[in-house]
């Protein structure tokens, strides 16, 4: 029987937080209206740094591999009486 490895509850907050923080920027990129494509984001890489001004660590996200990507810049629709 397998034993299941146990996070402790910091270090699982932690990596709750980082996916959290990474679906945010994809739904952000969508609603810019730049990126319209399948949204897959194959490679996630986090790195972890040491802010020196601050004695803080931040996470730098980079976000590769989208699936079919296309980088245009959508005008919003005049639907509506803007005068």
């Amino acid at each position: 029987m397998k034993k299941c490895h146990i996070f402790p509850i910091n270090e699982l907050l932690f990596h709750l937080q980082i996916v959290q923080d990474i679906a945010c920027t994809l739904h952000h990129c969508l609603k810019l209206n730049i990126i319209h494509c399948n949204l897959r984001a194959k490679n996630i890489f986090v790195d972890i740094k040491e802010d020196s001004a601050a004695k803080k660590e931040r996470a730098v996200y980079y976000v590769g591999g989208f699936h079919l990507a296309v980088m245009t810049r959508l005008f919003p629709r005049i639907t509506e009486n803007v005068f």
